[in-house]
């Protein structure tokens, strides 16, 4: 099951089905970065809330910080 991310800078909106955290803190999607977070915690955080968006089956706007 897929889900509709927007990017972080607002310049790709993406339907997705795997979204993974690099080394960076950022989190991507295939070969596109989805947002680039301060932390690996805050990154964690962020996948977590992607994937209650997912259960829940709407679309999640990447946040700022």
């Amino acid at each position: 099951m897929g889900i509709w991310i927007r990017s972080q800078d607002g310049k790709a909106l993406l339907e997705v089905n795997k979204v993974y955290i690099k080394t960076d803190n950022s989190l991507w999607s295939a070969s596109v970065c989805l947002g680039e977070y301060s932390s690996d915690e805050r990154a964690c955080e962020v996948l977590e809330e992607i994937q209650e968006q997912i259960e829940a089956k709407s679309v999640y706007k990447m946040p700022r910080k």
